[in-house]
């Protein structure tokens, strides 16, 4: 089983620069990496979906109201009625409320930055997908001279590691991902000793995220 610890994730700590590697040092090398890498790309794709979700929220409620007053105007007059109760004002009222939320949400986007963290966090998932490509070819196709094949790719995945750190990982998150890799790669967690699922459990490792 890979030696993941959360403290010592990609995003918080640097391998270890080995001077001669045996082909088992390199290979354990790589798949750490290819281990961070997916389950870093994975916390970035959670952000991701509950972004894009937020943000199609703000452009339905937007949209919904106004159109619904206009396509029952259209279709029925302003004058509708329904057991003598004029639909229209009510509708306009509904509409207000759906606006209200709607600017609220678009005010809290704006203040959290979510249009800002939603592009960074497609870059992230994009340069940890590639990095995990990156040293998925190294490991299986390198033959000799360990250190310099790994050389650009940890120089790349440095680069990359100061960007996720300003996207403020929480520890649920690191929870997160640690279970993903689990459960991609079919390993077990190291506390549980279970194949995480994906579902959330109360392990301390790979569930409560």
């Amino acid at each position: 089983m890979l030696n993941w610890q959360l403290a010592h994730h990609s995003l918080f700590a640097t391998l270890p620069i080995y001077q001669q590697m045996t082909p088992d040092e390199f290979r354990k090398a790589c798949d750490d990496h290819l281990f961070w890498c997916y389950g870093t790309s994975a916390i970035f794709q959670r952000r991701e979906r509950k972004l894009k979700k937020r943000r199609e929220w703000i452009t339905y409620l937007g949209i919904i109201g106004p159109l619904v007053i206009g396509s029952v105007v259209g279709a029925f007059g302003k004058d509708w009625k329904i057991a003598e109760i004029e639909v229209l004002p009510i509708l306009v009222f509904v509409a207000s409320a759906v606006g209200i939320a709607q600017i609220s949400l678009s005010v809290w986007a704006l203040v959290a930055r979510w249009d800002e963290a939603y592009a960074s966090a497609q870059d992230s998932v994009r340069a940890n997908t590639t990095l995990y490509n990156r040293f998925k070819s190294v490991r299986d196709f390198t033959t000799n001279d360990f250190q310099a094949a790994l050389k650009e790719p940890r120089e790349e995945n440095a680069r990359q590691e100061v960007l996720d750190l300003a996207q403020s990982i929480t520890d649920g998150e690191k929870r997160y991902a640690y279970s993903a890799s689990m459960k991609y790669l079919g390993l077990p967690c190291r506390t549980c000793q279970i194949v995480p699922t994906g579902k959330k459990t109360k392990c301390t490792s790979c569930g409560n995220w």
